[in-house]
Order: structure tokens, then C-alpha cells, then sequence
């Protein structure tokens, strides 16, 4: 648990903005650029049981995703589609 902990507060440290349930008083605002990347913690290879923090861009979704979730907002949050 503490590794998956460490993992976590390092790609948080790395979100220099807040979105979503992610918020911080250092950086109150939306990052566009943020917001089409994820961040990957993984294990180096340096012998010291270190991690590794990098943003790689996120692909775009699939058309029959974006048509699913396109009308499950219209369904269930119709005020939004006005």
C-alpha cells in the first residue's frame, strides 16, 4: 500500500492544476494541455527501488465511445445539451 501511495502523491505533485476531485490550492485552475495527457509512475531501473513520473498523450477516443457517452448525457443531464 505505501508504493501505490508513493505512486500516487508522485503523479499528484506532477498535476499542476485541479480537475475533478483533483484540487490544489497552488494551482486552482483547469490546465488544457493537462487535461489531454496522463501521468505514468513506473518502477526505474536504477537499482534503489526509485519511480519514474511522465505525462504521454491521451489517444483520442473511439467515434462509437464518444457517441455513447454523447447520449448518455443527453439522456441523464439534459440542462447541459441546451
Amino acid at each position: 500500500m505505501l508504493v501505490n501511495a508513493e505512486a500516487l502523491l508522485r503523479s499528484a505533485i506532477e498535476r499542476k492544476e485541479s480537475r475533478g476531485a483533483h484540487a490544489r490550492s497552488d494551482y486552482p485552475k483547469t490546465d488544457e494541455q493537462l487535461g489531454r495527457v496522463t501521468i505514468v509512475v513506473q518502477k526505474t531501473t536504477d537499482g534503489m527501488g526509485g519511480m519514474g513520473v511522465r505525462s504521454e498523450p491521451i489517444p483520442p477516443m473511439p467515434e462509437h465511445l464518444a457517441a455513447a457517452i454523447s447520449r448518455s448525457y443527453a439522456t441523464y443531464t439534459p440542462e447541459e445539451m441546451e
